[in-house]
């Protein structure tokens, strides 16, 4: 099952680099993202209260902070399947994507 996943994450990845980039937000990897959906998911996963339980930070601290692992639109779509499968929430790749993209938005601001 997780070797599928990573097969359709893979497949995601390959969409997403083949898209035009939206030079006007820089949004070149969320441009057929939905981050509406992403906050959505967001809540209903309860991502920040359990960043909030594992880090002792609340939401917007945890993913603003100055250390973050986070660094490229890549990475935050790698670290939200990661947390995922972790977790085993069972998000199909396209809704990964999604609430990558609203984490984008909302706090990483990624180009």
């Amino acid at each position: 099952m997780k070797a599928r996943k990573s097969l359709y994450a893979i497949g995601l990845l390959s969409m997403a680099f083949s898209m035009n980039v939206n030079a006007q937000n820089g949004e070149r990897l969320f441009a057929a993202a939905n981050p509406s959906a992403g906050k959505t998911m967001h809540a209903e996963n309860n991502c920040a209260a359990c960043h909030q339980q594992r880090t002792e930070k609340n939401e917007q601290a945890f993913y603003t902070r100055a250390d973050r692992k986070v660094s490229t639109q890549e990475k935050l779509i790698s670290q939200v399947a990661a947390c995922s499968t972790q977790l085993n929430l069972g998000l199909f790749p396209e809704d990964e994507l999604n609430l990558a993209a609203y984490l984008n938005r909302e706090y990483y601001k990624l180009k």
